[in-house]
């Protein structure tokens, strides 16, 4: 009976976390063509709003998940980061630029607290079954991706039928049934108990967001601050969590330290991974053969293409870690992070082989399923990896700083996000030069072999440093 509660438990927090990936992913998928179609920004401006959303949104989650810990609890914290959410996206549904940088900055705020929350709940379910903790996480994150794959799609086809901003609306409402789902239906009180003076750490909190919703707008008016504001916000969380792991006993500063080692090499995997939306999409758009029966495909249905693949491997990967388990030959979680970037290296082989195949002019569409197999390896990369480490967070942190550490998890997705486009200028075409198709193929090679070098040397060094790993975790 009580197996089944954590079931229903998890099953509604994937359904809540699943409408907030569908608002996530369907605003990435159209905001640039928003902000160039409707308030005529140059392609340059866009993608630095592009940029400077992307890594915000996953910086803030360490302050969400400090506010959850120490003021709120998670349950209340996905209310709050739910409502502001809402009123985000109510306020990119009005097409003027005042309230376009206000609704992002609330979306921002917002799900720092949602996502982190969700999350740390979800780990919260389960005590000590780490067999138990590594399906949940599973299932969770494949309900996340499922809205991720719903998101280009959902809101491609009302942009294209009723206009872009009809997404955002869209968006607030599933976030509305979202919340109001959580609140009827999710008992979560025993692993979340409710904070003492709630009533002032909600005023407290409200005064804090509103403070970072403004600077928030400010990065988005000035991007020249932005990278020293990340560089300096790293640092800065970083050294905090150096500071309490120092006011632990020795065995749970262990496994902070460990679980800082795993969160950098995660940064390798999604450097590659983010690619998706600016090196991948272009090469996809400018040298590859779309064309099938006549019809050429939407570059934007190739964004999809990676979540439908981590929701496709979750079952697959789910079955195959509890064969494994049940005849105790499970792969370690770091051992799953090295599986995980070796299938990144992988899927960079396969975007080179699809450029060689373009630059050789060969006919059929043998360049478009190699893409394809990229994004499958891609995609099953990130269901090795994601629950792993999500896993060993809530497995091996200590409980009042779990949500924290869950945020620095998403902050080192946002430095992924920001080496990521370091490594996509590898195929950068500087403007007012033209380069024909040729030369614009063998840029792409070389921004592609690189990712993939990068992946693989990560992976190996992960492999050759789990013995240390297993040392550092164990009990």
């Amino acid at each position: 009976m009580l197996h089944l509660q954590k079931q229903n438990s998890i099953h509604l927090l994937a359904f809540c976390e699943f409408w907030e990936r569908l608002s996530y992913f369907g605003l990435l998928t159209i905001i640039v063509l928003y902000l160039t179609n409707v308030f005529l920004f140059s392609d340059e401006r866009s993608y630095t709003v592009y940029g400077i959303y992307l890594a915000l949104s996953f910086s803030f989650p360490v302050i969400g998940g400090m506010i959850a810990d120490r003021l709120l609890g998670c349950k209340n914290a996905i209310l709050l980061g739910g409502l502001l959410l809402i009123i985000g996206n109510s306020l990119l549904f009005i097409q003027q630029i005042y309230f376009l940088y206000m609704g992002m900055a609330l979306c921002i705020v917002g799900a720092g607290l949602y996502k982190t929350s969700s999350t740390t709940l979800v780990g919260k379910f389960y005590v000590s079954n780490a067999g138990e903790h590594g399906s949940g996480f599973t299932v969770f994150y494949a309900v996340m991706n499922a809205g991720a794959v719903a998101g280009p799609v959902v809101y491609g086809i009302i942009a294209h039928f009723l206009g872009w901003h009809y997404g955002f609306l869209l968006g607030a409402v599933g976030i509305l049934i979202a919340l109001l789902t959580q609140t009827f239906l999710l008992k979560s009180n025993d692993v979340d108990p409710p904070k003492k003076n709630i009533y002032s750490a909600f005023m407290l909190t409200l005064c804090c967001l509103i403070g970072l919703s403004f600077a928030v707008i400010l990065l988005f008016l000035h991007p020249q601050l932005f990278e020293r504001f990340l560089y300096c916000f790293g640092i800065l969380v970083l050294l905090f969590i150096i500071f309490i792991a120092f006011k632990k006993t020795a065995q749970e500063r262990r496994h902070i330290f460990g679980l800082i080692l795993l969160n950098c090499f995660c940064i390798f995997f999604f450097a590659a991974s983010l690619q998706v939306g600016s090196s991948l999409s272009l090469f996809i758009n400018r040298d590859i053969n779309r064309v099938v029966f006549g019809w050429q495909i939407p570059t934007t249905l190739f964004s999809a293409l990676d979540p439908f693949f981590v929701v496709l491997a979750a079952p697959l990967l789910t079955m195959l870690w509890n064969f494994l388990r049940a005849r105790q030959r499970e792969p370690y979680s770091s051992t799953k992070l090295s599986i995980g970037l070796l299938m990144a290296c992988l899927s960079f082989l396969c975007f080179y082989g699809s450029a060689t195949v373009s630059l050789s002019e060969a006919t059929g569409h043998f360049d478009t399923v190699l893409i394809v197999l990229g994004y499958f390896l891609l995609g099953s990369g990130e269901m090795c990896l994601t629950p792993s480490i999500l896993t060993a967070i809530s497995q091996y942190c200590p409980n009042d700083i779990q949500g924290m550490i869950m945020g620095s998890w998403f902050l080192s997705i946002a430095f992924a996000g920001y080496f990521g486009s370091l490594l996509a200028k590898f195929s950068d075409h500087q403007s007012g030069i033209s380069v024909t198709k040729v030369q614009s193929i063998q840029i792409f090679q070389h921004s592609f072999l690189a990712t993939a070098a990068i992946t693989l040397a990560a992976s190996i060094s992960l492999f050759f440093l789990t013995p240390l790993i297993k040392k550092i975790f164990r009990h």
